[in-house]
Parts: structure tokens; C-alpha cells; sequence
């Protein structure tokens, strides 16, 4: 049986994405998560949940991880 959505919701890849995490978090597979979220035009929440709450200073190389691939991807989209 296929579920059919039907609401279109404009931050759809957003929804999925959170559905995603939660199921790792719920089978243990996610102990910490760093979050940077748009909540408008220029406004931005962060947060840090799990053991990085507990130990900010654990979640500093992954932060470092996800600036380089930013970097990388928006390096590969302008040689497009």
C-alpha cells in the first residue's frame, strides 16, 4: 500500500530529512546531532543536541566536516 500526501508542503526535502534523522535517532544510530536551521529570510537557529550538548567541544570536527563540504559544493556549483 502506497501513502499518498495529500497537503503539498514547500518544505517537503526539509520534512523528509528530519523523518530520516528521527528514524536513526529511534533505532540509537544518532547519539548527537549539531543543527543550523532558516526559520526566514536572514534569521537562523543553531542548536546542539545529545552528547554534543553534553560535550560541545566533540562536536567541533564534525562541524569542520560539514564547512568543507559546503565548501566543496558550492565550489562544485560554480564550476558548473
Amino acid at each position: 500500500m502506497r501513502v499518498v500526501n495529500l497537503v503539498a508542503y514547500p518544505n517537503h526535502e526539509v520534512i523528509s530529512a528530519l523523518e530520516e534523522l528521527l528514524v536513526l535517532a529511534r533505532s540509537g544510530d544518532v547519539t548527537a546531532l549539531a543543527f543550523i536551521v532558516q526559520t526566514g529570510p536572514k534569521r537562523h537557529k543553531a542548536g546542539l543536541a545529545g552528547n554534543y550538548r553534553r560535550r560541545p567541544g566533540e562536536a567541533i570536527p564534525a562541524l569542520l566536516t560539514l564547512k568543507y563540504r559546503l565548501v566543496l559544493e558550492i565550489s562544485i556549483g560554480e564550476a558548473a
